[in-house]
């Protein structure tokens, strides 16, 4: 992977030029989630937007949507190949990410959308996504900062801040999550001040109760068992008194870390509303967002990988094999015709940051014990399984440990061995703890010999199957690539590996 802006700005500058107003987003964590929530908004405020998150998520065309869904297979091929041709014509050679983030650039300017929102595929200050045009930008943010991509962006949080804040623009807005503060937000605030940017810090975003005047009839509590219920959205309420505004409504992304999503959201929303930088785009964008659209447009948001609830039915695994301690144990054979019911928490968690977020939540459903995890990593020389994994494993956890399909276009993302995760896995875990292991697992040379990945995604339905026969409910986390495996099963109708049928939590 090389970093720089080379390539694609000598790209960009050969295309049709790009001139949709746009919202720029970096951070570690959140971006998605933060993106998600802006596009909900502009959606129920009758804004056309454009939205290019990274990674994709099943399919590479899935990381570009316009109001809020993913543009088409054939539509996202035409204005690719237009793309490659003037990278050919002009001899560029520019990378994957970076003909992706041209491609969006085309898709949004031949849609005229009013607003294009683009997530920072890592880093900030030499991401492609920073070839974007000054006079385009309406204000940049920053959802979060935690360690991760280390070898490329630095070893401390306050380098990585600042490598982030490098999308900040001349004489434009930069807002910053109300989590960053002390020397990360210093080190923020000098790259923001080099471009005479203005920073602008979220407000806190507080819980209430449930008000049935506000918010109808409370909702039925989560459960497992006998029934599944997806958790409650959160009751929430933010005020910016700056902008004169206060949003009292319910959030349906779960997870305390998504309330300071929401916030940052919100704070992006009310700079376009009152900020003296904005009133340019206040006509076409502003006007049009109320009260009413803000509360509705938080509601209805949704973003798949993160804390996303599936019910399935699964046929239990005959037989299953588990390594407790280091002894082989193979469990009683089950009736091939029975039928298991198993709720699935999908979390793409991958740094220790999204791993001690996920363990919050996940005690807050005070699920039984023992815990059971479904998990795969991606590969890289800085990543340590034990560190990130740390906050989210404890002590008699059962865990299965599988592989993730090839990611399309991207043959540098290859995920940990599942015998390599296990020594750090069994360290967190102890003795009392289960490490599960597909019988496929030797097949690890043929999960990469050709796409679309049949064998990983055959341990991972295994996998399901396994945690089906003993709990009524797996946590899947570990990488965004990874939980797209599950989403594939379920999208491409490739359903008889694991279930009879799916519920998703909306």
């Amino acid at each position: 992977m090389e970093l720089g802006l080379h390539r694609i700005s000598r790209l960009v500058s050969a295309l049709p030029s790009y001139a949709r107003p746009t919202i720029h987003v970096t951070g570690t964590n959140g971006k998605g989630s933060t993106t998600a929530i802006l596009s909900s908004i502009f959606h129920a405020s009758n804004i056309t937007s454009g939205r290019f998150n990274s990674p994709h998520l099943v399919h590479e065309w899935d990381c570009i949507s316009l109001n809020g869904s993913p543009i088409s297979e054939r539509f996202y091929r035409e204005m690719r190949t237009r793309v490659e041709a003037i990278d050919q014509q002009s001899g560029t050679r520019a990378t994957n990410f970076e003909l992706l983030t041209a491609t969006a650039m085309q898709v949004f300017e031949h849609a005229r959308v009013d607003v294009a929102i683009f997530e920072v595929g890592m880093g900030g200050r030499l991401d492609a996504t920073n070839a974007l045009p000054d006079e385009c930008i309406i204000l940049s943010a920053i959802t979060a900062v935690a360690l991760d991509h280390q070898s490329f962006l630095g070893r401390t949080l306050e380098q990585i801040a600042a490598e982030k804040a490098g999308i900040a623009r001349e004489k434009k807005v930069l807002v910053v999550a109300e989590q960053i503060t002390g020397a990360v937000k210093d080190a923020i605030k000098h790259v923001a001040e080099l471009h005479k940017a203005e920073l602008i810090h979220a407000p806190p975003c507080d819980k209430r109760p449930w008000e049935t005047d506000v918010d109808g009839p409370g909702p039925p509590i989560f459960s497992t068992n006998p029934f599944f219920n997806p958790p409650p959205p959160q009751p929430v309420q933010v005020t910016i008194p700056s902008a004169q505004m206060s949003v009292k409504t319910v959030l349906g992304l779960q997870g305390d870390h998504q309330r300071q999503n929401l916030a940052t959201a919100l704070c992006i929303i009310a700079t376009l509303l009152s900020h003296p930088t904005t009133t340019a785009h206040r006509t076409t964008l502003a006007n049009r967002i109320i009260q009413a659209t803000i509360v509705q447009g938080i509601k209805t948001a949704r973003l798949y990988g993160r804390l996303h609830f599936v019910h399935l039915i699964c046929p239990p695994l005959v037989p299953t094999v588990t390594w407790r301690a280091h002894e082989l144990n193979n469990n009683l054979n089950l009736n091939p015709d029975l039928q298991l019911d198993l709720s699935v928490i999908i979390d793409g968690a991958h740094n220790h940051a999204g791993c001690n977020a996920l363990a919050i939540y996940l005690d807050t459903l005070e699920l039984h014990e023992p815990r059971h995890f479904v998990l795969a990593m991606s590969y890289s020389e800085d990543k340590d399984a034990r560190e990130t994994l740390s906050p989210l494993l404890r002590p008699g956890d059962h865990v299965a440990l599988v592989p993730f399909s090839p990611v399309d276009n991207m043959p540098w993302i290859k995920p940990m061995s599942p015998r390599m995760m296990s020594h750090a896995v069994r360290e967190l875990i102890g003795p009392e703890g289960v490490i599960w292991h597909s019988p496929h697992d030797d097949l690890e040379a043929e999960t990469w010999s050709q796409p679309p990945g049949d064998v990983p995604r055959q341990q991972l339905a295994d996998a399901l199957r396994w945690v089906a026969s003993r709990s009524k409910a797996a946590i899947v986390c570990g990488s965004l690539y990874f939980v797209a495996d599950l989403y594939r099963i379920l999208k491409q109708g490739d359903t008889s590996r694991v279930i009879g049928q799916a519920t998703q939590s909306r």
